[in-house]
């Protein structure tokens, strides 16, 4: 059996649908060509969101991180100048003693000083 092709006859009509479907083809690629690039433009719009995202992120814990560094920075400064002033205290109370002593052992050496003048018998003791 042998299959013979007719030519096939170009009616308007025909071409008529060809070209609508040819149409309808190149619009459906369209289409897909458009959603295609808008599909990248915004996939591409959300990595950059999230790039950002992370850069803040990123950001925000830097930050964080200085100012709890500049707190503890400054909670040690405060304490070692608490620390200096508890010693500079300590050393103006122990020269306070020191000189309240050594007024009060003068004036017990004046004291007796001023015994032994004024006693005769310590007077003919000597």
């Amino acid at each position: 059996m042998t299959l013979y092709k007719h030519p096939s006859v170009m009616t308007a009509h025909r071409v008529e649908r060809i070209t609508a479907l040819r149409r309808a083809e190149e619009s459906r690629v369209a289409e897909l060509s458009r959603y295609s690039q808008q599909s990248k433009w915004l996939s591409n719009c959300a990595e950059k969101e999230s790039m950002v995202d992370q850069a803040r992120e990123a950001n925000l814990k830097a930050r964080q991180a200085a100012e709890e560094e500049q707190r503890k920075l400054l909670l040690g400064k405060q304490e070692a100048r608490q620390r200096e002033l508890a010693l500079k205290e300590m050393e103006r109370q122990k020269l306070d003693q020191l000189v309240k002593e050594k007024k009060d052992q003068d004036r017990h050496e004046r004291e007796m000083q001023r015994i032994c003048d004024t006693s005769e018998e310590l007077k003919d003791l000597e």
